[in-house]
């Protein structure tokens, strides 16, 4: 479209000749970005659960403002605040907020989900992280579909599900719309060192979808100078049947994936 901006000045510049008029380009539109967040806190000395807690509201309620704040093109933040402990890790609490409706009300406990096992897997209720380290797996939990993964090294291996939905569930995002639930992550980042590494993802009985689920074990971080390929086990347990797929992760092959169908 030609935008004419002098109707006389273009009347007399046609009576001397040619004229060449500008070609005015509209501003290409600006698409809104969601921004991730991870951020991952330690229990200072003598802390409880509850203050735990409340340092976590605390920066993310300070992480999402300053996100909107920082960049008008987000949209979105989807944060993610984990707990860790002896090298487990668990997710405290997630947020997923439009900018529109955190403005209209920035009130983090509107808008943040809660992980109501993540006060025992954190040694805060029953046997320590410590004792559980000793004894074996810490309790993980269970329901209609149950992931787990495990391995021997202090390597930090992930585990993600992709749901029927097409919503993929792992570190970054440790729920999902259908009800899943990441609430054990060992070894994360290397921070520290899990003896009995384990990761798990569930759905509560009555709210797994049914249909086509992809799980994929992944070599996120070496954690020490080996290069040999990394073996692990996979239990998919389904109703209460357990199927366990083997297989190793390395460099040169880093994920592995499995796929299965409920019911």
């Amino acid at each position: 479209m030609l935008y004419l901006k002098s109707l006389p000045g273009l009347v007399s510049l046609l009576l001397l000749g040619t004229v060449t008029l500008p070609l005015l380009t509209p501003p290409l539109p600006v698409h809104a970005a969601t921004e991730r967040l991870t951020v991952t806190l330690s229990p200072r000395r003598g802390e409880g659960f509850q203050d735990l807690l409340t340092r976590a509201e605390t920066i993310a309620q300070e992480e999402i403002q300053r996100t909107f704040n920082a960049d008008v093109v987000v949209g979105d933040v989807s944060l993610v605040v984990m707990g860790e402990h002896g090298g487990l890790t668990t997710p405290l609490l997630s947020v997923d907020v439009r900018r529109d409706l955190w403005r209209r009300n920035p009130q983090l406990s509107d808008w943040a989900q809660y992980y109501s096992n993540a006060r025992q897997l954190l040694g805060f209720n029953g046997p320590s992280v410590e004792n559980t380290q000793a004894s074996g797996d810490p309790v993980l939990g269970s329901g209609d579909v149950q992931v787990t993964l495990r391995w021997n090294t202090i390597d930090d291996l992930d585990l993600a599900v992709r749901d029927p939905n097409g919503d993929t569930i792992f570190f970054a995002e440790p729920s999902s719309p259908s009800g899943g639930q990441l609430d054990v992550d060992s070894n994360a980042g290397c921070m520290s060192r899990f003896q009995n590494p384990v990761e798990n993802i569930f759905w509560n009985s009555g709210n797994a979808p049914e249909g086509r689920y992809v799980a994929t074990v992944s070599l996120f971080t070496r954690c020490n100078d080996s290069r040999n390929p990394i073996p692990f086990e996979l239990s998919i347990t389904l109703n209460g049947d357990t199927q366990t797929e083997t297989g190793t992760v390395s460099d040169q092959s880093p994920s592995q994936s499995f796929e299965f169908v409920f019911p």
